[in-house]
This record gives structure tokens, C-alpha cells and sequence, in this order.
């Protein structure tokens, strides 16, 4: 699958244009393929593919500085000296080369980019959630499923703290006791 030969073309973590360009095109490959599938049993099998690319995805483009996308491999360079170093000339064969390109090309960037979406019509699969009766059945085979949720019905985090929930309208208090 297309997927799976752009996922292997930039697993290690590579910043190579060639190789992301080819990860690219695959990617644009695997879209225009997808257009083609109107059969809905293999439209669902086709989303289960892409669920497990999508979140590969993000992360090949999360988190990285932006000398990365330069093909730099110096993280602690400038993003000037990064640009700098994408285009100097470099030996290649024991010969100079002044026409090096080594920065990742936006159109790779935008394919990778764009597996790593939710698409704005995605039909969440989990429609249901537990009913307060089959909670109240937990306690018995599932005892920290069951505190757990016992918990969250009392308690809110945020921002590193607990706050107390209020059915009576108040504003919430945090573990301390503080408004």
C-alpha cells in the first residue's frame, strides 16, 4: 500500500528531499486511489488503513526545529546558517557541486502534512459511552474502572490541579479549597 512505502521511506527520522519527495508522491498516489474506492465496505477498510498512518504522520512532522525542514541535520545551527547550509556547495565524487538543494520541498511537506488530517467529515466511529447503570456494574469484576469513574464524577484536572465539581452551581474549588 502507498501508505506503507511513504511511512518506510521516512521512519528513521530522515530529512533526505529525494527520499521525502518520493513519500510524497506515494502519499498523492494513495489519495488519488482513494477517490476511486465507492464500495463502503472498503471505503471502512480503507479508513482503518489510515488511522494507523495518521498519527505516524503527525509525528514525522511534529516536534521538529525548523532547521529539519532545511534537510539539516544540526539542530542547534540558526535558522539562518541552516538555510545557508542547504544550499552550499558541497564534494560529491570528488567533484564540487554548487547547485545542492537539500531544504525538503513544501509539496512533500503538504503530503505528509495532509495524511496527518482529520478529515472535517470523519464519523467517529465510538458513539457510545458507558450508561450510569453499567457503571454502577464495574465495582465488581472492574474495581479501578469503577473508582476511576467514580472519581471524574467528582473531580475535574487542569492545568496540573484537581478541582471539585459543584452540582449546586457554584464555582468550582480546587483540592485546597480555593475559588
Amino acid at each position: 500500500m502507498a501508505y506503507e512505502e511513504a511511512r518506510n521511506l521516512i521512519l528513521d527520522g530522515n530529512n533526505d528531499r529525494v527520499t521525502w519527495i518520493a513519500a510524497g508522491r506515494a502519499l498523492a498516489h494513495a489519495k488519488q486511489l482513494s477517490l476511486r474506492v465507492t464500495v463502503d465496505a472498503h471505503l471502512r477498510v480503507f479508513e482503518l488503513h489510515k488511522l494507523k498512518y495518521r498519527r505516524f504522520f503527525h509525528e514525522a512532522l511534529a516536534d521538529k526545529p525548523a532547521s529539519f525542514f532545511y534537510g539539516c541535520s544540526d539542530a542547534s545551527v540558526t535558522l539562518d546558517e541552516a538555510a545557508v547550509l542547504s544550499t552550499a556547495r558541497e564534494k560529491r565524487g570528488g567533484r564540487d557541486v554548487t547547485s545542492t538543494i537539500k531544504e525538503l520541498s513544501e509539496k512533500s511537506l503538504y503530503a505528509v502534512w495532509e495524511a496527518a488530517q482529520w478529515p472535517h467529515e470523519y464519523q467517529d466511529p465510538l458513539e457510545k459511552g458507558f450508561s450510569e447503570e453499567e457503571k454502577s456494574k464495574l465495582l465488581v469484576l472492574w474495581p479501578g474502572l469503577h473508582e476511576y469513574f467514580e472519581h471524574k464524577d467528582r473531580w475535574d484536572s487542569a492545568s496540573g490541579k484537581l478541582f471539585e465539581r459543584k452540582t449546586d452551581g457554584n464555582r468550582y474549588r480546587d483540592r485546597d479549597g480555593h475559588r
